[in-house]
């Protein structure tokens, strides 16, 4: 995300930086801890079942997944004129940061959208995009292997939200 807003418009890295940052460093901390347990053997290793996310049925699926994100998508921004914007990308981050991320970062470099809506709506995106990869790490990889993703995705979108807020105060 912050290579292709610096790419498409610098100046926006100041409204992202702050919850960016946060998040990322919630994350690390979060796979800090994960590491140190597992080096220490606090927890006993557990097979994790994984299953192939390329077969066919899983897909079609994902593919009439995306093509809905995006007939919604485009909905929302037609008939939901500012909220649309939000929604899009609550609806965009499910399957993919890079158009939500561009198209943001766009309409902020040409000045036809406040860097805090434009902001906000990459991190709703990043947001949406964390809970649909928590889900698919519980179902892919079974809930012994998602459940320990839950905290930490709970903690990056907690630092998240702590950062968008930081920033629409100013």
């Amino acid at each position: 995300v912050i290579i292709e807003v610096a790419a498409v418009h610098a100046p926006l890295l100041w409204w992202l930086m702050i919850p960016v940052g946060a998040m990322m460093l919630a994350g690390a901390t979060a796979a800090y801890i994960f590491y140190r347990r597992d080096r220490e053997g606090a927890r006993e290793k557990q097979e994790v079942p994984f299953h192939n996310p390329f077969e066919l049925g899983m897909a079609f699926k994902f593919g009439l997944l995306f093509m809905l994100v995006l007939l919604a998508t485009k909905a929302a921004v037609v008939y939901l004129p500012h909220s649309g914007i939000y929604a899009a990308a609550l609806l965009a981050g499910m399957t993919d940061m890079d158009a939500i991320t561009l198209s943001m970062a766009n309409l902020a470099r040409e000045q036809s959208m406040d860097p805090r809506v434009a902001s906000t709506a990459i991190l709703i995106g990043a947001a949406s995009n964390t809970v649909v990869k928590t889900g698919l790490a519980i179902t892919l990889g079974g809930w012994a292997f998602g459940r320990r993703l839950i905290a930490a995705s709970l903690a990056v979108l907690i630092a998240g939200a702590a950062g968008i807020a930081a920033f629409w105060l100013m």
